[in-house]
């Protein structure tokens, strides 16, 4: 293919993709559920639709695993392609190195046919460039089903304890207080709780004086000849013990999962010295890790996380280790005002090493751990003391005498992080609150609820709570946040509407309990409206003020935006005002600005295009307007205006003749010197005219108001004629002079701006006079009489 086929190829393939994600987003908009049992018909082309979508979809992975050890077993149903994500996102990435491969070869950076298998110390490929083994693609298989690590745990952390948490030390290494006396427990918010056993520890600790003196970076070493050490037995862990301890910093980095288990659990974790990683089984060794303390409690010891704030609680939760000397490459990335705080950010500045997080997302219980996975894991902490030595280095150098104290600052907030201290959550049914709160889903989802399905929503929000924490898994694996919010809109009661809405193994085998729950809240509503004020707290949700509809100060009406600061552009899911409509139970805001939305179906709107704009003459004007049917035929009046004349202020009633004799006779005045107008203004001498007697005295004074008029009126057209010449010379004269010699502005003999009197001004008004012929006020209007109306009268 060309480059400019394929360029055009990219434009239309980008363009349908978009139109493609708008429709899809358009239709799951809304209630698709509702509409098929509205319309059976709707629902057997919906059906048929997705059968074809589904069968698409299929040929389209088959085809793109040919030529790999992706072994794609077919998607049954729309479920089974959400519970089977995984396979999806393997496929991509194959097709992406497939990709990478090509655009390789088309370029030259790699031969035909060639693989490169060497990479530069400074450059690492991506983990993402290697093709996964059937174990790693089985670690992304969220469907797997394997028996739970916790169940052989000696100690278990239970799901159902909602008591204070009490640290499970046995002893204290480094104690400058002693363990029975920090852990006396106090009362916190009205509830019990437990200190943080090294919190003088930690209070009093202060980085080593080689943290504050600036050195040499250590390279590390390189980091394909190099590997780590699996520590799975209670041999080797004392062995890396003793040889931590030799260190004066180590790096540390942990591996977390919590989709199976309510609570959590720390799969692996990995420590680097200058010289060797080590990589733990802390599934395995979970009972036995507590050893570790001599190494993490030591303060001769610099400890170096990247961001260790939930590090620190799943080190105290799981594994009863506290750190002290903690020094976050995290905050220090903050302090120094790096564009970007993350690990991946930092490997790119000082090792040039692109980082994959393909594997973050793994579940980490697999065993035997795939090769790929362990490596992914090394990277974290292999690189990181390098990274540190160059950030204390940055540190001290943008510190002096005028400026804060970088590593001071860096420390400080690091021992913030280690005083965070782990304690269960108890579930809050009343407020929602916590992080495994209802409220939280309000929030972010800006529902709206009748006050049945509010009802509804936190039954069986708190059904999946208690289920996940009886089972011991995620609430998540429970329930997804769309099955929960499906049983709301549809408050199911019977098992087939249930199975309906979500179909899963645990769903079926706890249905009878589930359909009890939502008949018990639905014939219980409770008001949605009770929760406005907490949601009306992110700004996101309409919510009226006191003085809302009348305004007596005169100030606008002080109304919160349904959109928060900062949510430009943010939808509510359901009008905040007219609730769910017939037809769907979303409100969805058009973008009509970019044209994204059509509304043709909305309004019928003529198309406004530049030819329907343009006159004959060049000129726009818009469409004409159609005539609707019962006036079509109507004659079409004349649209000259009738002339409607007034009383003349301070004169007489007059005739319509009358008025247009008086305006040709002012047209003639301004011609005709002997005119009485032209008397008036001056025009010919006083002893050309004549007296005449009136027979009619009411008639004479009219006569001498009209001549008047005349003479103002030629007054104002001698002075316009004048201004009219003054300027026409002013131009001749500043042309003349721009022709000939330039001549300076003499300012001393300029007539003065700021104080000069205009021409024609006048005195002030003086309301206290009274003017004759002035504009009379209007009458007083009669009242009318109780029980009777002139409004139509004849």
């Amino acid at each position: 293919m060309e480059p400019t086929e394929f360029a055009t190829f990219q434009k239309d393939a980008s363009i349908g993709l978009v139109r493609l994600v708008k429709t899809a987003k358009t239709l799951s908009s809304g209630d698709i559920a509702f509409n098929k049992s509205l319309d059976a018909e709707f629902s057997t082309a919906l059906d048929t639709a997705n059968g074809k979508v589904l069968g698409l979809i299929n040929d389209l992975v088959r085809n793109a695993t040919d030529g790999s050890d992706i072994k794609f077993e077919n998607f049954e149903d729309a479920d089974s392609v959400e519970t089977r994500w995984s396979v999806i996102s393997e496929v991509v990435d194959f097709l992406l190195e497939k990709a990478d491969m090509c655009m390789d070869e088309y370029t030259g950076t790699v031969k035909r046919g060639v693989m490169q298998t060497t990479a530069t110390a400074s450059n690492y490929k991506s983990a993402r460039t290697e093709k996964r083994t059937a174990e790693g693609r089985k670690a992304f298989n969220k469907s797997l089903h394997m028996a739970k690590p916790q169940l052989q745990f000696k100690k278990p952390l239970s799901p159902l304890d909602s008591g204070p948490h009490k640290p499970r030390l046995e002893k204290k290494p480094y104690a400058i207080k002693s363990l029975e006396e920090a852990l006396v427990p106090i009362v916190v918010d009205g509830r019990e709780k437990y200190p943080h056993p090294y919190l003088d520890e930690i209070s009093q600790y202060r980085f080593p004086d080689r943290v504050r003196k600036e050195a040499e970076p250590i390279q590390y070493k390189p980091f394909e000849s190099t590997s780590a050490i699996f520590v799975d037995s209670p041999e080797t862990l004392q062995e890396m013990v003793q040889e931590l301890l030799k260190a004066e910093e180590i790096a540390v980095d942990l591996e977390h999962h919590d989709y199976r288990s309510y609570i959590g659990l720390v799969c692996l974790m990995q420590i680097s010295t200058r010289d060797q990683d080590w990589i733990i089984d802390t599934l395995k060794l979970r009972d036995e890790l507590e050893v570790l303390n001599e190494v993490f409690a030591n303060p001769g010891i610099v400890k170096v996380f990247h961001g260790a704030f939930m590090d620190i609680i799943w080190l105290q939760r799981d594994l009863n280790l506290y750190v002290v000397g903690l020094f976050d490459t995290y905050d220090a990335a903050r302090s120094l005002g790096f564009t970007g705080h993350s690990l991946a950010f930092l490997l790119k500045k000082y090792i040039n090493f692109d980082a994959d997080k393909s594997y973050q997302l793994a579940d980490w219980r697999v065993r035997p751990i795939p090769q790929e996975m362990l490596d992914y894991a090394r990277s974290d902490t292999h690189f990181l003391l390098y990274i540190y030595d160059n950030m204390r280095n940055e540190l001290i150098g943008k510190t002096n005498a005028e400026e804060e104290d970088k590593i001071e600052t860096v420390q400080n907030n690091s021992k913030e992080t280690c005083l965070k201290t782990y304690d269960t959550e108890p579930y809050d049914s009343v407020n929602g609150s916590g992080s495994r709160g209802w409220l939280s889903i309000l929030k972010h989802n800006l529902v709206n609820f009748t006050d049945e399905q509010f009802a509804v929503f936190k039954a069986v929000h708190a059904w999946r709570d208690r289920v996940a924490r009886e089972e011991d898994d995620s609430p998540n694996f429970i329930m997804s946040k769309n099955y929960l919010l499906g049983f709301t809109r549809q408050m199911p009661i019977d098992a087939a509407a249930a199975l309906s809405v979500a179909n899963t193994p645990l769903l079926r085998s706890r249905l009878a309990d589930l359909v009890s729950t939502i008949k018990e809240a639905k014939a219980n509503p409770v008001p949605f409206s009770s929760v406005h004020h907490l949601l009306g707290a992110t700004g996101k949700y309409w919510a009226p003020q006191a003085k809302d509809v009348k305004n007596e100060g005169g100030e606008e009406l002080n109304i919160m935006p349904m959109l928060g600061a900062g949510d430009a552009g943010a939808k509510t899911e359901e009008s905040q005002f007219w609730g769910s409509t017939f037809g769907g139970s979303r409100w969805e805001v058009k973008d009509l600005v970019n044209g994204v939305n059509d509304i043709s179906l909305a309004l019928p709107l003529p198309n406004l295009t530049a030819a329907v704009l343009e006159n004959s003459d060049g000129r726009e004007t818009l469409p004409p307007i159609p005539r609707a049917d019962y006036i079509k035929d109507r004659e079409v009046k004349s649209e000259t205006p009738d002339i409607i004349v007034i009383k003349k202020l301070g004169g007489r009633k007059r005739k319509l003749q009358d008025v247009a004799e008086d305006l040709q006779h002012d047209d003639e005045s301004d011609a005709d010197p002997n005119s009485p107008s032209s008397q008036a203004a001056g025009i010919v001498s006083g002893n050309d005219v004549e007296e005449e007697e009136d027979e009619d005295e009411g008639e004479a004074v009219q006569l001498s108001k009209l001549d008047k008029r005349a003479a103002r009126k030629a007054e104002k057209k001698r002075k316009k004629e004048e201004a009219k010449r003054k300027s026409a010379k002013e131009d001749v004269d500043f042309q003349e002079q721009e022709e000939g010699e330039f001549q300076a502005f003499d300012y001393t003999s300029a007539p003065s701006i700021m104080n000069a009197k205009r021409e024609g001004e006048s005195k002030a008004f003086d309301g206290s006079k009274k003017y004759d012929g002035g504009p009379k006020g209007m009458r007083a209007r009669r009242r009318e009489r109780e029980g009777k109306s002139s409004t139509m009268k004849a």
